[in-house]
């Protein structure tokens, strides 16, 4: 059959085609002339923006480079605080050697002077000592010294009269931004110090950065007057782009490009482009009526002999169309509720059947359920049997990632993948979801297959959910049985498998055969690590994060089911916030707002491999808080000092508050306050957690009596080390050598 009025209705619209192709390539050659226009506007936008940030950063660097030399320099301190015992020329010569060190270092400055208010003397960089009377730059360094109201820290750009020392070169005069800070830091009563930026030098890599051809930028103060202009002789033929202004400078930026012929016809050409577009359009329109009205008759006539038709049935009171497609529909609907009964009915009995084989007790027989199955269309017979456990990874972030329809379709998608990954194996499954994150599956071993080949097909399964359905799943496998009523049993030892799901880690296959379960050693020698992690970040001990990675060592190398795994970390997590609320603020705030809020994110993790690294990071940036927190603490150096006495001499029965009173010199209440603050702990506690901590060393390294190590650690009496030491670590000297040693 040939289509000819296919072939007709096609080659009609062709040229409908070509004007819409024309269409889009005018728009796109309008968008491509906007888009350029806007690009150009925003890399003028960023060079400007890059050349107004090198120069606040060199001025800023300038004001913090002259601030911070008056807070820590010698030689200014001493200038501004001689007196008559002073040596003068010494003085001067220290603070005109820091001054052309400035110089050196910011080759944009062109001069500094000091000036003295008590003696009204003015020191320069070159080394001249004169009077304020006879200083050349008097006007501005009174206006300087007495304006505590300045609003802008540099000055209006204004003519400087640079010093030289080479007769030959002479005096020189220079446009300079200047700015001064009183001193001494804070108060500001003793005198003035001036830096002059010279404006040329602060400018000179803009010549390298603008092109005078292509660009334009003027600088202008914000009286108006001009710091710099490139492209002058073009001031009648440019565009403006850009008006940047700094608060910090007090400067304006105005940029743009030099405007030519060619932007004026580029202007032109692109309104041109909107009219042929229109143009364009609506002879696309007007054509694509035209064609359609015309290849329209050949159905318009069928449409005809339908409504004689029509006219004869009074009850068919829609289109034919409309009275076919509603025929249809019916049938079709029909045909579906009735499909969609028998399969749910189907579908509900396998699941009840599949429910109560997973729990059954072995109390039924095999005959019982071989006859249960085959009404179900089950295989019935077999040699092995096992069941797995197909759980997804991470369920909280699939409910995330995926609606109910895709987490729906994507569940379908997994059971029909296994179905087909078995059935080239000739291993009949029966999968059932009887959960929302896992589906249960039995596999029927009906010849003498391997059970390796069950293995490897799990786990090529496995392979291929993660490359191609972009989630992961973790299989149980229970062991193998050889009736009916023991496919519970099966079941049991899957979701055992999956127990230990943490420990082992996720996107895997735990066979429960393969897991090597040792007897119970308890979870206490995790609690007394976690108690000892504790004590020791509260004494920011040096070594306190490497057992904290000894302690995740021991629980991804020791099997700990999910349950064991979760509750030592909320354990860890609740002594830590018990913790952090006896810190400062800092930790405290740090503790509730950042690292409490990841540490419960871990809690949607499924395996240790992923927990483990984010919990290490958080402790370690809060430890590394603590320590900058404690260091910036006044009398850090002092705490540190006795802290260090105290590791020297903790076996000292008479190392108390009053011994380090009479040994420092400092104020018992006071020395306690400070403990308080830098360590979190008063003086006594951690004077006896010091001594524990040896203590607990000395049980394990050596096999010395307890009451030796009593006299070694600072305890007279034996009772009374036995009951400190049961208070901190919660387990009496002798169960603690007992216990970790046995460890």
């Amino acid at each position: 059959m040939k289509k000819t009025w296919y072939k007709k209705i096609v080659l009609s619209y062709i040229p409908t085609l070509y004007l819409t192709i024309a269409i889009i390539v005018f728009i796109s050659i309008f968008m491509i002339s906007e888009v350029s226009m806007k690009e150009a506007e925003k890399v003028n936008r960023y060079s400007t923006e890059y050349i107004m940030n090198m120069m606040e950063s060199t001025l800023e660097s300038i004001d913090r480079t002259m601030i911070e030399e008056l807070r820590t320099s010698g030689p200014f301190y001493e200038f501004f605080k001689s007196n008559q015992t002073t040596d003068l020329r010494l003085v001067n010569y220290e603070a005109s050697k820091v001054m052309r060190l400035m110089i050196n270092e910011n080759p944009e400055i062109n001069s500094i002077y000091l000036y003295r208010d008590k003696d009204q003397m003015v020191l320069s960089s070159m080394g001249k000592f004169k009077y304020l009377e006879l200083f050349k730059d008097k006007e501005f360094l009174d206006k300087a010294f007495n304006n505590s109201t300045t609003r802008n820290r540099w000055s209006v750009a204004r003519p400087y009269v640079t010093y030289n020392p080479d007769p030959l070169v002479g005096s020189t005069t220079e446009r300079v931004i200047s700015i001064s800070q009183k001193a001494q830091i804070p108060m500001g009563r003793e005198g003035i110090v001036v830096v002059n930026v010279s404006v040329d030098k602060l400018v000179s890599f803009t010549n390298e950065t603008i092109d005078p051809t292509k660009s334009f930028l003027y600088i202008e103060e914000a009286n108006g007057s001009h710091i710099y202009a490139t492209g002058a002789g073009e001031t009648e033929q440019h565009t403006e782009m850009n008006r940047l202004r700094s608060d910090y400078m007090s400067w304006e930026f105005i940029s743009g490009i030099q405007a030519g012929l060619f932007f004026d016809w580029l202007k032109v050409i692109s309104r041109i482009w909107i009219v042929i577009g229109v143009l364009t359009v609506i002879l696309s329109l007007v054509y694509t009526l035209f064609i359609t009205k015309r290849n329209y008759r050949p159905i318009e006539r069928i449409m005809k002999q339908i409504q004689v038709y029509q006219n004869n049935r009074s009850s068919l009171k829609v289109d034919e169309f409309s009275y076919i497609q509603t025929v249809l529909e019916k049938l079709m609907d029909q045909n579906v509720v009735y499909e969609k009964q028998v399969q749910e009915d189907h579908s509900i009995r396998r699941k009840q059947a599949f429910m109560e084989l997973m729990e059954s007790k072995e109390t039924s027989t095999g005959k019982e359920w071989e006859e249960v199955v085959v009404q179900l269309g089950i295989t019935a017979e077999f040699n092995t049997a096992v069941v797995s456990i197909i759980e997804i990874d991470q369920y909280p972030d699939f409910e995330n990632k995926y609606n109910v329809f895709d987490q729906t379709l994507l569940k379908f998608a997994l059971t029909n993948v296994i179905q087909d990954f078995f059935e080239h194996k000739d291993y009949p499954i029966w999968t059932e979801w009887n959960r929302m994150n896992r589906m249960t599956v039995i596999h029927l071993n009906t010849g003498e297959k391997d059970h390796q080949l069950l293995i490897d097909t799990l786990e090529r399964l496995r392979t291929w959910v993660v490359a191609n359905l972009h989630f992961s799943i973790t299989i149980g496998l229970g062991t193998e049985v050889n009736t009916w009523n023991k496919i519970g049993s099966s079941h049991n030892t899957a979701a055992k498998a999956l127990q230990y799901k943490i420990t082992l880690g996720n996107n895997r296959i735990l066979q429960f055969g393969s897991i090597h379960f040792t007897k119970d050693k308890g979870t206490h020698i995790f609690y007394q690590k976690i108690n000892t992690i504790v004590q020791e970040f509260r004494m920011a001990k040096q070594d306190w994060l490497k057992h904290v990675h000894a302690l995740f060592t021991l629980m991804q190398d020791d099997l700990l089911t999910n349950d064991e795994v979760l509750h030592l970390l909320n354990y860890f997590r609740s002594l830590f916030t018990k913790l952090c609320n006896d810190l400062p603020n800092e930790i405290q705030s740090h503790w509730v707002e950042t690292a409490l809020p990841q540490w419960e994110t871990t809690e949607q993790k499924e395996s240790l491999d992923d927990i483990v690294p984010i919990l290490t990071n958080l402790l370690k940036h809060t430890y590394l808080l603590y320590l900058d927190i404690m260091n910036s603490k006044n009398n850090n150096q002092l705490i540190h000092q006795i802290r260090q006495y105290m590791e020297d001499n903790y076996a000292n029965q008479d190392l108390s508050l009053n011994h380090i009173n009479e040994k420092f010199n400092i104020n018992s209440k006071y020395l306690s306050q400070l403990f308080k603050e830098q360590l979190g702990v008063n003086f006594g506690e951690f004077l006896v957690n010091l001594r524990m901590e040896h203590a607990k060393r000395l049980l394990l390294e050596t096999n010395s009596p307890i009451n030796d190590i009593a006299l070694l650690v600072g305890y007279e009496i034996q009772i009374s080390f036995s009951r400190t030491f049961k208070k901190i670590v919660g387990v009496t000297p002798s169960d603690y050598r007992k216990n970790m040693n046995g460890q």
